[in-house]
């Protein structure tokens, strides 16, 4: 259905259509996922700062957003990491060879007509890490509070 769509609305042969997917792919687990983060937000923080005389968006923006980070960064994390190493919707929506992500690219060294490049591939495979690591690394600590928090019932 999302190629038809693409299809019929004209933007194949643009990288419009992996964006787009690849944010309805993401939208309903980071909805899914921090849905539990508010959820779980301590109702009297939020009244002690409302008695206190913080707006709405004071409130949302001292109190509440610090509180839900380590659940941003969580979401951000595997957001970006189902987004960075997703196959198929490159498959389908890319036609030329200018547009082709990463593991698309690393699919192509690979054919039939001749022998597999498992240096270029290898290679390819490391530099692909790269940018998830460094997230991981840079972000390590939100993701493991992140992916903790609501394991433990109070």
């Amino acid at each position: 259905p999302l190629y038809i769509m693409m299809n019929n609305l004209g933007i194949l042969s643009t990288k419009v259509p992996l964006i787009l997917s690849h944010i309805l792919i993401n939208i309903p687990f980071i909805i899914w996922f921090m849905i539990s983060f508010f959820a779980g937000l301590p109702e009297e923080i939020e009244e002690s700062a409302e008695i206190d005389g913080a707006t709405e968006m004071q409130l949302f923006l001292r109190i509440v957003l610090p509180l839900v980070l380590p659940g941003i960064t969580a979401v951000a994390i595997l957001s970006f990491m189902t987004s960075w190493n997703e196959y198929l919707y490159g498959v389908i929506f890319v036609q030329s060879p200018s547009n082709f992500t990463i593991p698309l690219s690393l699919a192509t060294l690979n054919s039939e007509q001749e022998l597999a490049q498992w240096g270029s591939i290898a290679a390819g495979g490391i530099v692909s890490l790269v940018p998830i690591a460094l997230f991981v690394v840079f972000a390590q600590n939100f993701l493991i509070q992140g992916l903790s928090s609501g394991a433990v019932k109070e």
